[in-house]
């Protein structure tokens, strides 16, 4: 940059001049800066629509669920069952019999005393294992078979050592993954461990040695015998005798044990559920489990004789139809409030008065009016866009489509209560008539839900696919002109208009510098010329002064 000289010697203002001749110059970069911004603003615009269409696409999801619109009451005629049920639940059921309910496994010691002492005293949670530990072993692996929620009976093993007590062992008894509840009573000295499973399992032993649950997984050479033994809890190896030392009898509850009087054969057996049903007698291994539909929960026995005589429990289950209206209700508020954003951005009118502010006519304004300038700028700032206006037109179509179970009595929205608003103006928007949804959903709540959510081969789609799929088009050709918000600017066409804009602002800038620059040699060298002319004639008065 050249040396500037500011008016000293012709006595002129110079940056002003420069200043006020720099504005003309400025205005096509002006101008190049404006439709970047209003590019910007279009951009951002059109990426809110598609947040918007993302919104209303994740929350229509769940219209597609049948057990999100059908859920079903039921009603039970003897608080000894209780039931929920599905949404495909149909019928009613009758229990005739609760012989007996489900029940955890349970073993129990009979109580650890500390040796040496003639009151017995039991030992606290806090004693050692050590001490009842055999000489020189520091470890103790105590490995069992144990009944888990899968109904199957699965290995589990408690690694002890001589540094835990009878507190840490509990700890791991534990555990979430041994499917044990364990407990320790310092007042009798006794150790309870239970199932957290209910039901009764199975464990096989062959004759030639070897437990499993797994019947076919034991040798039956030599003609060896397997033994089939109810059982919840099993313990299959002490390598310390750490049970029998607790106070553990060698079979624990079960008299009929094939294990023999081994201390290693500490087991328990739960108890199975057994209902009697449409003549059936069936077994469940919890209290809570599922026929046709309905989460049935047994509460207590009922009719364990199965007396012909006593009436049956009946479960009955009833669509909930005031869910599945709120459910649409909801559907329909979120879809009208996209279409009405949608709908108003591409309408709102254009203020041409308000054009984008350069940077040099913020610096005049305050914050505030800056913002109120801008809001104004803003609007219809995507008036009429071809792509938008496109996509809305695509949603009203479907709106008008059959969908669902072709031929039924229901298989369009209008025939459910749902239809457009007579006035065009609203874009699209719908409206619900609740009486008349209500009363399909009492003849045939399946067509129905059909007209929502409907992928049967062969069958028109349910208008909520159908919506889904036009918002992903949207969602794609709204991508196309603004991308998304981590899309590099290359790979979209409003970003590939502002490369093109940055390039001749960029040039203009360069420009500009060169232009003011060149302003200001010509004013330098004025003033060098004026000060010169000074300077001679001052020395020429002062010859003639002389």
């Amino acid at each position: 940059m050249s040396m500037r000289i500011g008016g000293l010697a012709s006595g002129m203002d110079i940056d002003s001049i420069v200043a006020k001749m720099m504005q003309a110059e400025r205005a096509p970069l002006d101008k190049f800066q404006q439709q970047k911004q209003t590019f910007e603003w279009q951009r951002d615009a059109l990426r809110t629509i598609n947040k918007n269409n993302k919104t209303l696409r994740d929350s229509s999801l769940n219209m597609t669920l049948q057990s999100h619109l059908i859920k079903k009451t039921v009603t039970s005629s003897n608080d000894a069952v209780s039931a929920t049920a599905s949404a495909g639940a149909t019928g009613t059921l009758a229990i005739s019999s609760v012989k007996q309910l489900a029940t955890s496994a349970t073993i129990k010691s009979a109580g650890v005393f500390e040796e040496g002492t003639a009151s017995n005293t039991k030992l606290s949670d806090t004693a050692a294992l050590a001490d009842l530990f055999p000489a020189g072993q520091d470890t103790v692996d105590l490995k069992m078979k144990v009944l888990k929620d899968s109904g199957k009976m699965e290995d589990v093993t408690i690694s002890l050592t001589k540094d835990d007590t009878i507190g840490t062992m509990v700890s791991k008894l534990n555990n979430s993954s041994t499917g044990l509840n364990a407990y320790y009573d310092e007042r009798s000295g006794s150790l309870s461990i239970s199932t957290k499973a209910t039901g009764l399992g199975k464990v096989y032993e062959s004759s030639e040695g070897g437990v499993s649950a797994d019947k076919g997984s034991l040798s039956t050479t030599n003609g060896a015998s397997i033994y089939e033994v109810d059982t919840s809890i099993y313990l299959e190896s002490d390598s310390g005798g750490l049970f029998q030392k607790l106070g553990f009898n060698s079979a624990g509850d079960l008299t009929d044990s094939k294990f023999g009087d081994s201390p290693n054969s500490v087991a328990s057996a739960g108890q199975n559920a057994v209902i009697t049903y449409n003549g059936l007698e069936l077994e469940r291994n919890s209290n809570t489990f599922e026929i046709n539909g309905y989460q049935v929960t047994l509460n207590k026995t009922f009719n364990e004789s199965n007396d012909l005589n006593v009436p049956p429990i009946t479960l009955k289950a009833e669509t909930d139809v005031d869910n599945f209206i709120d459910k649409v209700e909801e559907f329909v508020n979120n879809y009208n409030a996209f279409i009405k954003s949608t709908h108003d951005a591409i309408n709102e009118t254009k203020n041409r008065n308000y054009a984008p502010l350069t940077e040099e006519q913020k610096k005049d304004m305050s914050e505030d009016e800056i913002e109120k300038w801008e809001k104004i700028a803003k609007s219809g700032v995507i008036r009429r866009d071809q792509t938008v206006a496109s996509g809305l037109q695509d949603l009203r179509s479907i709106i008008y489509s059959n969908a669902g179970q072709s031929g039924k009595n229901y298989d369009t929205l209008s025939e459910i209560g749902i239809t457009t608003t007579k006035n065009y103006n609203d874009g699209g928007m719908l409206e619900l008539d609740k009486d008349k949804l209500r009363k399909a959903l009492l003849e045939d709540e399946e067509a129905v839900f059909k007209v929502f959510s409907n992928s049967t081969e062969g069958e028109p789609e349910g208008v909520i696919q159908q919506i889904r799929k036009s918002l992903d088009k949207f969602e794609d050709q709204i991508e196309v002109k603004a991308g998304k918000d981590s899309a590099a600017q290359n790979t979209f066409s409003i970003g590939r208009n502002l490369d093109n804009l940055d390039k001749r602002i960029s040039t203009w800038e360069d420009k500009i510098k060169m232009i003011e620059e060149r302003y200001w040699k010509q004013f330098t060298a004025m003033e060098t010329a004026i000060n010169k002319a000074n300077e001679q004639s001052t020395l020429f008065m002062s010859g003639t002064t002389a």
